[in-house]
């Protein structure tokens, strides 16, 4: 899709310009059949005026043309043949004709040098291109011709398209000299120096068009480093193997720099680097823990760590995997201790949604299901059983990667406090950086606990409560969110002066808790699966605190009589405080198990999206309640009989998930995560409108 020619422009074929009307651009088309020597001449002739009088693509051609220019210099410029030419001509033009002719001359260029001068130029020119401008000298063109005008969603289409356009005649003039990787990067690294690559359309567009053009072959490349490895790990190729392995890594890490660069920048991991670093950590656990060759797994594992600094996830990771083998290779003793606990801790993390269900469920216990069960079983034999601070040093930080994970990466403050507090028992046997991390750690687990229980006192009217979560809140060493949570403690003790029961204060502060999670967060957790995860276990919280609320209300029978029956379901009024009647009662714990289903089945953004909405809504009318415990036995037995309809229903809720979709650069590939990867030690991970209601 790359640019195409000016000469091949319908109005350059037809020697007419954009303000030619209809009966021109007939005469010309007249005229030049009678100079057509060929029937394929007769038929571009045809297809050229065709083109100029079907609307969609005469707006193509117009957008691919020298629009704005004086007619005598754009047919001047056509005759062009040089890219020094038309390099020069760009210079008296500007906009989008400005674009046409630098991406012309880019098609020309003669050297690598001259191809990185011009697609800079062309890359300056884009960003000078104001699609109103744009818009309106469209128009004033067609006012002159006579044809119709176009509105700004054609134009911005069609702009996009050209865009697309340049960046692939950008990569081709890059290829012909052999330099696109090199030249993408730096492309890349002069906007994320300075901010600016999500607003520059063409840079875009061109790393889009760049991930495009190497993927299979970054895929292919993976997949003989996978089977390279494997030899290596078996021993089958011997360990001379390493240099060609080694060799084939950065060859493959050249081509990937600029996904992963533009990634980091924009708070995400590079797709193909997270494939083929899991392929290579893979082979580290397995040469670490099978094969008992720490010496070859510290090896592979700083290698990757040059490899994939620009990954957060795997660099984070990366650090604990060398620490844990520096320690492995010292003495093997501690390898054979240490690196099941690591496995284990791996397992957990490759599907934080479940780990986080399962310390809800069960607590971190040697009776939990694995391998939280496992986890505990063989953290706990070390730190009873092993007196080196090492060892158990080694242990902390293994484990508390794995909080670290469910806090930053799953949303669950409650599951990586339940793991932090068991951490804590042996601080006093720790080095005293690593006590000092667990004591930051704890810091922020209580900071973000603050604000989710802030939030829940609002909502439940218990001021004196949310007085108390405010002030922790209130000690942050950072000034703005200082300055907002005494805001909200002003709010908080006019409430409790004025002694009103009017909920406009309390949900005002809630509403401002919301804004300042969403400012603070602002484009977080958009784009991976882990994500959807998160947002589906601190919603079901809301289930559990719902489902636990129930119970405890249903053994406090209500002296009031038992109320008549329908048989029906009636969703209780948001916020009410009155008993409930049996049909709302019925629609409580039904819901509940639809509910239960439903977080069970998401697995993709639109799903977890009405999931949120059926939690909140549910949330609001059923947090809490009183019922008649007869009326109640009544609905169990009704949930008993049809509790398969019950979940099939809640599955229904959310709806069955899409089919995977490809990735699709630039807005799949580049959606930013996180704008950086928050970390327990430096930051206190913003309070999210969903969690602050799911904790």
């Amino acid at each position: 899709m790359t640019a195409p020619r000016l000469s091949d422009n319908p109005f350059a074929i037809l020697g007419v310009s954009p303000r030619s009307r209809r009966s021109e651009i007939n005469d010309a088309h007249q005229d030049a059949l009678l100079d057509a020597e060929t029937p394929d001449d007769e038929r571009k002739l045809d297809m050229a005026r065709q083109a100029l009088f079907t609307p969609r693509d005469r707006l193509s051609a117009e957008l691919a043309y020298l629009l704005g220019m004086r007619p005598s210099d754009a047919r001047k410029a056509l005759s062009f043949q040089s890219s020094t030419e038309f390099e020069q001509a760009a210079k008296n033009a500007d906009g989008i004709a400005q674009a046409n002719l630098l991406a012309e001359a880019a098609s020309l260029a003669t050297s690598k040098e001259g191809a990185r001068e011009i697609v800079d130029q062309l890359l300056a020119a884009h960003e000078e291109i104001d699609e109103g401008d744009l818009h309106r000298t469209v128009e004033e063109e067609r006012s002159v011709s006579g044809f119709g005008t176009v509105s700004r969603a054609d134009l911005g289409s069609e702009l996009k398209t050209i865009t697309e356009q340049h960046a692939e005649t950008a990569i081709a003039a890059f290829k012909r000299f052999d330099a696109p990787a090199a030249e993408v990067l730096r492309i890349i690294e002069v906007r994320c120096a300075a901010n600016t690559l999500r607003q520059d359309r063409l840079a875009i567009a061109l790393l889009a068009q760049y991930e495009r053009s190497v993927s299979t072959t970054l895929e292919n490349e993976t997949s003989a480093i996978s089977s390279l490895l494997d030899e290596y790990v078996e021993d089958l190729s011997g360990r001379g193997a390493f240099p060609e392995i080694e060799r084939r890594l950065i060859d493959w890490d050249k081509v990937a720099q600029p996904l992963q660069r533009a990634d980091e920048h924009l708070g995400a991991d590079e797709a193909h680097s997270q494939r083929l670093y899991k392929v290579i950590r893979r082979a580290v656990l397995t040469l670490a823990n099978e094969r008992e060759r720490p010496s070859d797994a510290l090896r592979l594992s700083e290698l990757a760590q040059n490899l994939f600094a620009e990954l957060p996830t795997a660099a984070a990771q990366l650090a604990t995997d060398v620490e844990a083998l520096v320690s492995l290779e010292q003495d093997h003793r501690v390898a054979s201790i240490l690196m099941p606990l690591a496995a284990a801790v791996d397992a957990a993390e490759g599907n934080l949604s479940r780990t986080s269900a399962t310390l809800a469920r069960s607590g971190f216990t040697v009776n939990s299901p694995d391998p939280i069960g496992t986890i505990r079983r063989l953290y706990g034999e070390i730190v009873d059983n092993q007196r080196e601070q090492n060892v158990i040093a080694g242990a902390v930080r293994i484990v508390r990667s794995l909080s670290i994970a469910l806090h930053n990466e799953q949303e669950d403050c409650d599951g990586a406090t339940i793991i932090l507090d068991y951490l804590f028992l042996v601080v006093d046997r720790l080095p005293k950086e690593l006590g000092a991390a667990l004591r930051r750690d704890r810091n922020t687990l209580e900071r973000t606990t603050a604000s989710v229980r802030l939030a829940e006192a609002l909502k439940s009217g218990r001021l004196k409560d949310a007085k108390l979560h405010c002030a922790i809140l209130t000690e942050s060493d950072d000034p703005e969110e200082r300055a907002r949570f005494i805001q909200i403690q002003r709010q908080i003790d006019e409430k409790i002066s004025s002694a009103r029961t009017s909920s406009f204060v309390t949900w005002g502060i809630i509403g401002l808790i919301a804004v300042v999670a969403i400012y603070s967060n602002s484009g977080s957790k958009a784009d991976s699966a882990a994500d959807e995860a998160a947002y589906a276990s601190s919603e079901d919280a809301f289930v559990d605190e719902a489902a636990q609320t129930t119970d405890e209300q249903s053994s406090y029978p209500s002296e009031a009589t038992a109320t008549s029956d329908d048989g029906v379901e009636t969703p209780p009024a948001p916020y009410s405080t009155a008993s409930l009647s049996i049909s709302e009662l019925r629609y409580c714990l039904k819901q509940t198990e639809r509910l239960e289903a439903a977080r069970t089945a998401v697995s993709s953004y639109p799903q977890q999206n009405r999931f949120n909405s059926e939690v909140s809504d549910f949330n609001s009318r059923c947090g809490r309640f009183n019922y008649d415990q007869r009326d109640k036995s009544v609905v169990d037995g009704e949930i008993a009989v049809e509790l398969d309809r019950l979940r099939q229903e809640g599955i229904e809720l959310v709806g069955r998930a899409p089919s995977p979709t490809p990735i699709t650069p630039p807005a799949q590939s580049f959606t930013p995560s996180n704008p950086g990867t928050p970390t327990f030690g430096d930051a206190v991970d913003a309070l999210e409108e969903s969690g602050a209601d799911g904790q």
